[in-house]
């Protein structure tokens, strides 16, 4: 950030990933994520259903997308849409694609991950283009995904979910927007506040 923004001089603001990623057993261990929730989650993974994590942005959202991951057969086939590289993922079955990077056609990042028939869709950061394209094809069948999302709770995913599917396809009704979304989401794991600030993946809904 530069002056005159800035008054009291340039600021610059750093971020150091880390270089090991954390396990679920590790976010149990520091009260990031309740037991029952994180034994619910990996159950729920393995069945094959979608996962969204609801949170605010600095509470560890991509920390458990990427203990989730770790829960994933060493030789599952993965495909990851995030912005660089960020994610913790040492395995031979893994493609990534940036997100900040669009396809030079234009073609959605979803339907180009779709077709390298993944068993599991990793999402970073999941924003409001992408979560139109995702909505359009969990519809349509694509594999057991697992993204967070910018949400202060479950109904806020929801309402933020449908507002924007209905936004980037104007005309459709908003009851039709709520139903696709309801197609395309199989779980909600979403954070909440302790009382001393603190957060905690404690719904699974």
């Amino acid at each position: 950030i530069w002056p005159p923004l800035c008054p009291s001089g340039p600021v610059v603001l750093l971020r150091k990933p880390r270089s090991e990623a954390a396990t679920m057993a590790d976010l149990v261990g520091q009260n990031m994520v309740e037991p029952a929730a994180a034994a619910r989650l990996v159950e729920l993974q393995a069945a094959g259903r979608s996962i969204a994590i609801a949170g605010w942005p600095g509470i560890g959202r991509r920390t458990l997308l990427n203990a989730l991951a770790l829960e994933l057969n060493e030789d599952a086939r993965v495909v990851v849409i995030e912005e660089g590289i960020r994610m913790h993922l040492d395995r031979p079955q893994v493609v990534r694609f940036d997100g900040a990077v669009p396809p030079s056609d234009g073609a959605s990042l979803v339907a180009l991950a779709s077709r390298l028939r993944p068993e599991r869709l990793l999402l970073g950061a999941v924003r409001a283009r992408r979560i139109s394209e995702l909505v359009d094809y969990a519809c349509d069948g694509i594999a057991p995904w697992v993204g967070f999302f910018r949400a202060l709770s479950v109904r806020g995913l929801l309402d933020h979910i449908v507002h924007t599917y209905a936004v980037h396809h104007p005309g459709v009704p908003q009851a039709t927007c709520a139903a696709r979304a309801a197609v395309a989401l199989d779980v909600i794991a979403a954070f909440s506040k302790r009382e001393d600030g603190s957060a905690v993946l404690d719904q699974v809904v």
